[in-house]
């Protein structure tokens, strides 16, 4: 490759970049957009990770979601739900996901 490909692919690589395309997992490669819970999904699936590997996880969770291999609805219902604790002294505020789906926290 000539230098001034090169340098055009450099260019062009930090053009998208500046424009926020590369910023992070987005799906502008997928077939169809994901709807808010399943953005949701794809956060808690890969809440844990950090960088390339968060990076990676969010792809592969997001594009197993468009091809119905991944069903967000455990890992939703695992978030919803809590547990009976009597050393907890105050009541948590369940998010808006759990009172949309469910009405509130899911009880174990």
């Amino acid at each position: 490759m000539t230098r001034s490909k090169t340098a055009m692919l450099v260019a062009c690589g930090l053009f998208a970049y500046g424009q926020g395309w590369l910023a992070g997992p987005s799906s502008w490669w997928l077939d169809r957009e994901l709807e808010a819970d399943e953005v949701t999904a794809v956060e808690l699936q890969c809440r844990g990770m950090d960088g390339v590997l968060r990076e990676s996880c969010e792809e592969e969770t997001s594009e197993s979601l468009v091809a119905g291999e991944f069903d967000p609805e455990p890992i939703l219902r695992v978030h919803c739900t809590r547990f009976e604790n009597t050393w907890a002294e105050e009541v948590e505020i369940p998010p808006n996901l759990c009172i949309q789906r469910y009405g509130g926290w899911l009880h174990s």
